[in-house]
This record gives structure tokens, sequence and C-alpha cells, in this order.
């Protein structure tokens, strides 16, 4: 594996609920980033929402959420930017995917994750 790989199944490997997802998601929603100091303002937002919720390994959790957070962004801009995917299976989806490196950076296969919401989003749950 090369070390882009490695750093990808590290930050993969990090669980989150799709619950979890939609509140690192809400806690940003308001705060775009037009500077550093918003950059800074995220991880720190971001850092206590993972340390709240005690997700582990601490040290990597709140650059995984970040990286989640910044492929769901792609994703949509990219592939769905009208909204018209489950709101909840994306969100489901996007706690699930592994993390890949993509033409954009970091991000969801684009294909994959598409099939993994529409799968999602059939579930009888």
């Amino acid at each position: 594996m090369s070390g882009m790989e490695d750093l990808n199944a590290t930050l993969s490997a990090v669980r989150f609920t799709a619950a979890q997802m939609r509140t690192a998601v809400a806690a940003l929603q308001h705060r775009p980033v037009q500077s550093e100091a918003d950059v800074v303002e995220h991880a720190t937002i971001l850092a206590d929402f993972v340390q709240d919720q005690r997700i582990e390994p601490l040290d990597v959790a709140g650059i995984a959420l970040h990286a989640r957070i910044v492929a769901m962004d792609r994703w949509c801009a990219r592939h769905d930017p009208y909204g018209q995917s489950d709101v909840d299976a994306f969100f489901e989806a996007s706690a699930r995917a592994p993390l890949v490196q993509t033409e954009a950076g970091r991000g969801f296969e684009p294909v994959a994750f598409a099939e993994l919401i529409e799968t999602i989003a059939e579930m009888p749950f």
C-alpha cells in the first residue's frame, strides 16, 4: 500500500453512525470556510464533537470525520448537485463507505457510493 492508501485506510477505520455524521454536518453548516481561522474553528468543533461522542481513536477521529464531511461535499457537488439522493441513506452511506483517492482528492468512489446509497434507501427498515 502507498502512504496515501495507508492514510485512507486509517481514516476509513474510524467508525461513525449516520446520526453522528448528520450532527457533525449540522454543527458546521452555518460556519462557511472563508479564512484560515474558519478552518481552525471547524477543526476545533469536530475535535470537541468526537471527544463528546467518545469516538476512538481520539487522535484520528476528528481528522477522519472531517475527511468524510469533505468527501460528502465533493460527491454531492459532482454527482448529486440537486440533492435528489435519499437523505437518510446518504448519511448512512457516508458513515460506512471507505475513503479513497479520487481525481478530486480524498473522497468516496463515485459509482460505489451511489450504489451504496441506493441499496440503503431500498432496505425495508
